[in-house]
């Protein structure tokens, strides 16, 4: 008698009941939706209080965004889990195929289904944005609640504050020389921010500024004395940068330390799309030796919203360079200027290089919208041939082939127009080779420069923040 197959039943069976045994409540995790950036920023946005509101949905509608008796997330959640079941991997040949598979499941059609839920009054009212503003935040939260999901099915997995105290208590250093001197530069970088915020701030906030800012400069014999990585400084003299003393400098690799760990995609799959936020929330929370940069004695609030403006600030910044980074890496280039676009080309060049492409792969093995494309019912691919006024005779994969050759043209067009427009101002590079030399040191300068440039922003939201607040 064969009893494989009532094993392989069995094995499904205690798969389905092990995703039920290990899932949250919906309710809990409701709760946290509405503890989250994103549900706080729908309510602000929809506040009429100080002139706040800026969307068409009212705070009670938001508010009936995550009740179930509005919007069935019990429902939701079981599709999702059904979704998982279903669309399991049962090898590694199938397991990206049915991974993708449970995906179109989650957007296409337990999320449609979702945002398809309106109140009453918002399904019958003639205003078609009201509508669209309830689907765009019902696919948002989904998302989110999908992330929180996953996040607590997974055994094991901290969260982010403990995440966050783990890394500082681990003993932690840049990996080399250049690494050394980077963050040093970059420390550097944040005390003038933190000086030209200190010139403008209003006079509660000055004193601990110029605290901070006495506290953590040193001279360039004095870095070279207390054996400081200053050499990346030394050689930009040019740009009046300011040397640190080895107090900051400790200072802002412990705030490095926590970005350079989590900022990256696997962790923003755990812990969301706000991840940066999220970091610096926890880390003004932190013991970070931030009180050893104060000699004398602040209001206790000044002092917590300086750290978080620091922390802040550094946090924003970082999150650009990731996105740079992630953009270098996939190929996406968006509205970048000219050196980081050919930047980015190099990058991708190099990468090429490094897995033995010669750049001669077919549309289907390089481009990521091929498969996508390729599930697309042809009614659909010859809609989308028609808006575009191309040809749309012919197979799916000419169709397919077709689209993905004019919309590279398009954007490779768009760039090309916004390159020459920045050039206008600037000295011609003469070749790729140069450009990757002086890529490090260009973008480590505008870190300065995009700090100066935030520094408006800064000191309005820093001093608005009390206006509110008193």
């Amino acid at each position: 008698m064969d009893y494989s197959a009532d094993t392989e039943d069995d094995t499904i069976s205690t798969y389905l009941y092990d995703l039920y045994n290990r899932q949250p409540t919906t309710d809990y995790i409701l709760e946290q939706l509405k503890e989250s950036h994103l549900f706080r920023a729908f309510k602000i946005s929809s506040s009429s209080k100080r002139g706040l509101k800026c969307r068409w949905l009212t705070e009670v509608d938001v508010d009936s965004e995550l009740d179930p008796d509005v919007v069935d997330w019990y429902d939701f959640q079981s599709g999702y889990i059904q979704s998982l079941y279903d669309c399991r991997g049962t090898n590694k040949k199938n397991s990206i195929e049915r991974s993708h598979d449970q995906i179109d499941i989650l957007i296409n059609k337990l999320c449609k289904e979702l945002q398809n839920e309106y109140p009453p009054h918002i399904k019958d009212s003639p205003q078609q944005k009201l509508r669209d503003q309830w689907s765009s935040d019902i696919a948002v939260l989904a998302m989110e609640y999908v992330r929180i999901f996953n996040c607590s099915i997974l055994r094991g997995v901290p969260d982010l504050p403990t995440r966050v105290r783990g890394i500082l208590e681990r003993s932690w250093q840049p990996s080399d020389k250049t690494h050394e001197e980077t963050m040093y530069y970059v420390a550097g970088a944040v005390l003038k921010m933190i000086s030209g915020l200190g010139e403008r701030a209003k006079d509660k906030y000055i004193n601990a500024l110029l605290d901070i800012e006495s506290n953590a400069t040193t001279s360039k014999e004095g870095a070279q004395s207390a054996s400081l990585p200053s050499g990346k400084v030394e050689r930009n003299e040019v740009h009046n940068l300011t040397y640190v003393n080895r107090l900051f400098y400790d200072f802002v690799n412990r705030i490095e330390s926590v970005f350079e760990t989590l900022l990256c995609e696997k962790e923003m799959a755990l812990y969301g799309h706000c991840i940066v936020k999220d970091i610096t929330r926890v880390l003004c929370k932190e013991e970070l030796g931030f009180n050893a940069l104060l000699s004398n004695t602040h209001d206790e609030d000044v002092i917590a919203e300086v750290l978080r403006r620091i922390i802040w600030s550094y946090g924003r910044l970082r999150g650009k360079d990731f996105v740079r980074k992630c953009n270098a890496k996939m190929g996406t280039k968006h509205h970048e200027t000219t050196r980081s676009t050919l930047g980015t080309t190099a990058a991708i060049a190099a990468k090429n290089a490094k897995d033995g492409k010669d750049g001669s792969e077919s549309v289907e093995e390089t481009n990521p919208r091929w498969k996508y494309l390729m599930k697309q019912k042809k009614a659909d691919l010859v809609t989308m041939c028609k808006g575009r006024n191309i040809h749309y005779s012919g197979t799916k994969k000419i169709l397919t082939r077709r689209i993905i050759e004019y919309d590279e043209k398009q954007q490779l067009q768009s760039q090309q127009q916004q390159q020459h427009n920045n050039s206008s101002d600037s000295t011609t590079l003469n070749t790729t080779t140069t450009i990757i030399d002086d890529e490090e040191s260009e973008y480590l300068q505008g870190i300065i420069d995009s700090m100066e440039e935030e520094q408006n922003e800064l000191v309005n939201e820093f001093d608005a923040h009390y206006d509110h607040s008193n």
